[in-house]
């Protein structure tokens, strides 16, 4: 199962941190471990990586902080400009395809993969597209900070997905 939660990425690194985004950070790492114990998860994979982190001037992870204090697998899955380059990545489907691919091996896995709010829905379709079984959870994490909405949670329904079983 992948459990997909949609972000600002503001939220998913520690750079330019202030009070709030304090509080905002401890809110998102605190629903991920319910989420994580919860679900029984055990990898957190992220539409993110180094480079991000260098760009945001941080090497603090808020997945891969929790992933580790958890002790279960993290996966950045954003690939590199310099990987994007070689496998000319232009498109955010490409994008995504390359995330499915980087977590393909995952299939027996329950994964949270998180990432921007506007590839949930295409993301999702496209993991399931390819056998996997697909919850959206939640989205908006980071939008508060930024003044811009707050996070909506989602009942996943899987009537639809057992009846096809």
């Amino acid at each position: 199962m992948i459990c997909l939660i949609g972000v600002d990425h503001v939220i998913q690194h520690g750079g330019y941190l202030d009070t709030r985004k304090e509080v905002a950070l401890r809110e998102f790492q605190s629903y991920l471990a319910q989420v994580v114990q919860e679900k029984r998860v055990d990898m957190i994979a992220e539409e993110f990586s180094e480079v991000a982190l260098e760009r945001s001037n941080t090497d603090f992870s808020t997945c891969r902080k929790l992933a580790l204090s958890l002790k279960i697998d993290h996966l950045f899955c954003d690939p590199t400009p310099e990987e994007r380059e070689a496998l000319k990545i232009e498109t955010d489907e490409q994008r995504e395809q390359e995330w499915l691919n980087r977590i393909r091996d995952s299939f027996r896995m329950n994964v949270l993969f998180i990432c921007g709010s506007e590839h949930l829905q295409s993301f999702g379709r496209l993991l399931a597209a390819n056998g996997f079984k697909v919850a959206i959870l939640s989205d908006g994490w980071g939008y508060a900070y930024l003044g811009k909405g707050s996070v909506e949670y989602f009942t996943p329904d899987y009537s639809q997905e057992e009846k096809k079983a």
